[in-house]
């Protein structure tokens, strides 16, 4: 079945950007011009990971983890476009913590090790719509944007196996009240999908921790505000250590032409090879569409996530079906253009979506409407996990770090990344700091995760997987 035909992207078709903004085209906030060329940190990229790196050192140095007497950090964000405008901007719209501790993390690092990423994911995502909620009753709920929706997702499988597989991947978790759980074809069914059984559904995981949510409107709306740092608009073409005078140096490509940090945070994620190519965080574009259909849930996937979906105020979100794309996607830069094949494949998994809210198997032609369609590119690591430390070995100078390659769920996890990346900064620019920060093994940046000269993409075989 032939659904609505694709159309040209731009800047206006991305629904988050589009819904977010205020009557005469405003964001919800500015960022001012930087009010200096000299800062203790530059964090390169003004997403949700660097704003949000800006926004914990901040928090950091208020809650005294400082030595005494130092004044408040002098953070600059250098940001290409608008604040917010890249993939944080331009993603899937949910907050989808780990339904388990992940198979591949529990291969390479052990259970335990997993056990932490999983707490530390479901910590981040707790907080975020904690924020979220404490936004909108500030306004009570008639100005906020961020539309925060905590109405749980549902990962539906078609094969008995993936149920198995599911099952095997939770007998460990603890109970808890947010904790994911299984479900039955008659389960999902009861949950508001009458179509399940004609679409072949087995079974399901049911998350009830999941929220969609509108992530351009959190940045201008809360993070940006309280991230209190100068915000510097233009690309950065290159980095360079200058150890006579212990700093970094940035050059840009609009003024002011330079910058100088003592501390360089690359939140670039899937543009970090651009500045340093020895990190292994390769490109990966998504493809969205908003329709006017209706969820039971505010999250809904399956075929192992290649397909997502989230709810908004005037319908869902669908994205995914990078494999229609020869060469899905990878390596792939450019936001502002569409892939013709990916977007037949959305509007069919619309087509299936509304098959399954609706219990009617090949009804006849797609009813729903496509409002928005765009694209985003994300930053995937060969083992699915992102980088958060210090690049030590290769970056050219001291006190590099990266918070970057969420590899498709970065709306979950760059927040708390974030938190970690910022401390161990603080850590190392002033004496006597010891910032306690929860920090997963597997996230940490080394010399042998980075460098490794024998390391493939994607690693172990694994597919590009996630969402975006």
């Amino acid at each position: 079945m032939d659904g609505p035909a694709p159309a040209a992207s731009r800047r206006e078709d991305v629904y988050w950007m589009d819904s977010a903004r205020v009557a005469g085209g405003s964001p919800c906030a500015s960022a001012a011009p930087p009010s200096s060329t000299f800062f203790d940190v530059a964090v390169i990229g003004g997403g949700c990971a660097g704003l949000s790196t800006a926004y914990w050192l901040r928090q950091h140095w208020a809650a005294g983890a400082r030595a005494p007497g130092v004044p408040a950090p002098r953070v600059v964000v250098v940001e290409a476009r608008g604040v917010g405008e890249g993939a944080s901007g331009r993603n899937g719209g949910h907050i989808y913590p780990d339904d388990a501790p992940g198979g591949g993390v529990v291969r390479r690092y052990g259970r335990a090790a997993a056990g932490d990423v999983h707490e530390f994911v479901h910590d981040t995502a707790s907080r975020l719509q904690s924020i979220a909620r404490a936004v909108e009753e500030r306004c009570e709920g008639a100005s906020s944007r961020v539309r925060c929706r905590r109405g749980g997702a549902m990962m539906l499988y078609k094969f008995e196996e993936e149920v198995e597989a599911a099952a095997a991947a939770m007998a460990g978790v603890d109970a808890s009240p947010d904790a994911a759980r299984l479900l039955t074809t008659a389960g999902v069914t009861a949950a508001g999908f009458p179509g399940a059984a004609a679409f072949g559904i087995k079974g399901a995981t049911w998350n009830p921790a999941a929220a969609s949510w509108n992530p351009y409107a959190f940045i201008h709306e809360w993070l940006l505000p309280n991230a209190a740092c100068d915000v510097a608009r233009a690309r950065v073409d290159a980095m360079a250590y200058h150890g006579n005078e212990d700093v970094w140096v940035l050059t840009l490509d609009a003024a002011p032409r330079r910058l100088c940090a003592r501390a360089v945070v690359l939140a670039t994620n899937g543009y970090t090879q651009h500045l340093c190519p020895s990190l292994p965080i390769t490109p990966v574009r998504g493809q969205c569409i908003a329709t006017d259909i209706a969820l039971p849930c505010t999250n809904v996937a399956w075929d192992d996530g290649d397909v997502y979906v989230a709810a908004t105020e005037d319908g869902c979100v669908v994205g995914g079906m990078r494999w229609r794309s020869r060469g899905c996607e990878v390596g792939v830069v450019a936001d502002d253009e569409l892939h013709e094949e990916v977007s037949a494949g959305l509007r069919d998994a619309a087509g299936a979506l509304q098959e399954l809210v609706g219990g009617e198997e090949g009804a006849g032609p797609y009813q729903y409407q496509v409002t928005h369609e765009w694209t985003g590119v994300m930053g995937f690591t060969p083992a699915l996990l992102p980088l958060v430390g210090e690049v030590r070995g290769g970056g050219g100078g001291p006190r590099l770090y990266c918070c970057g390659g969420f590899s498709g769920e970065g709306m979950a996890k760059a927040f708390g990344a974030a938190r970690v990346v910022s401390g161990l900064v603080h850590a190392a620019l002033w004496d006597g700091v010891r910032v306690e920060e929860l920090v997963p093994e597997p996230w940490l940046a080394s010399v042998l995760r980075v460098f490794d000269p024998n390391r493939t993409f994607p690693e172990d075989g694994e597919e590009v997987g996630g969402s975006g």
